[in-house]
């Protein structure tokens, strides 16, 4: 009996020193980063938004998700915007690196000492022969909760006509 090898295909980029891997079904493009617009009482791990096709997209730093230390993306850095149920959301990488095929066997659970309040937004570790790449739950990055708050400031934005250009 021949045994099925599945996989899963994804955008591997880095992060502060670490790999990190989205399953390519969800991303639905990456950009250069305008220039954020940040708004007041966003949440802490809001980088602000950009105005993208006349949509309002937030913009995620997984350094403030993940408890990550370090500074925003250097000029080789990319948005992912990704697709959520109902609204698009981008996070800041570092360096986006390719696509990059996994096979599912070889992905391993997150580690038990992971801390508690990042554990959720991985799925699991896995290894390319070069480097160790954790896999990013990107359904879980936003409580419905937060979801809520970042469709209120999507609908609240008054949107510049210029893609990609800061809101006012």
């Amino acid at each position: 009996m021949k045994r099925e090898c599945r996989q899963v295909r994804g955008i591997l980029f880095r992060l502060e020193g670490g790999w990190y891997f989205i399953d390519i079904m969800r991303v639905h493009e990456i950009i250069r980063p305008p220039e954020l617009c940040a708004l007041v009482s966003m949440p802490p791990f809001v980088a602000g938004v950009i105005t993208r096709r006349g949509a309002v997209i937030p913009i995620i730093n997984l350094r403030e998700r993940f408890e990550l230390p370090g500074q925003s993306p250097e000029s080789r850095g990319r948005i992912l915007v990704l697709a959520l149920p109902g609204q698009r959301v981008g996070i800041l990488a570092d360096e986006v690196t390719g696509v990059l095929t996994l096979s599912v066997d070889s992905i391993q659970p997150p580690p038990s000492l992971m801390n508690a309040r990042v554990a959720p937004f991985f799925i699991g570790l896995a290894s390319d022969r070069e480097r160790l790449i954790s896999l990013v739950n990107i359904d879980m990055l936003l409580s419905a909760e937060e979801r809520g708050v970042l469709d209120s400031l999507a609908v609240n934005i008054r949107e510049d006509p210029e893609e990609g250009k800061p809101c006012s």
